[in-house]
């Protein structure tokens, strides 16, 4: 039954993710974006930081292992949230 939930959970994970771009030259909002959709860039910033730093000490996809790590990965994303877009999603 555990294994049942692991791939159903990192499904909802690939379709949940916002899209962003992995170039670090490119800005993942451009400044249109940023001006009208401040929250939704703050929340990309935060979901692309904390999936990629776990991806860099992983080595691989958070989730991949279990649906603990993907849990706790999305933890994460969700405390960043809170602590960096509170200001910015009240406005």
């Amino acid at each position: 039954m555990r294994l049942a939930k692991t791939p159903l959970l990192m499904i909802r994970l690939v379709h949940c993710a916002p899209p962003f771009i992995s170039n670090d030259d490119q800005p993942l909002c451009d400044a249109v974006e940023q001006a009208i959709r401040p929250c939704l860039c703050c929340k990309k910033e935060c979901w692309y930081t904390i999936v990629s730093a776990a991806t860099h000490e992983l080595g691989y996809m958070p989730g991949e292992a279990g649906e603990q790590e993907a849990l706790s990965t999305l933890k994460s994303i969700r405390q960043c949230v809170i602590e960096n877009c509170a200001q910015v999603c009240l406005k």
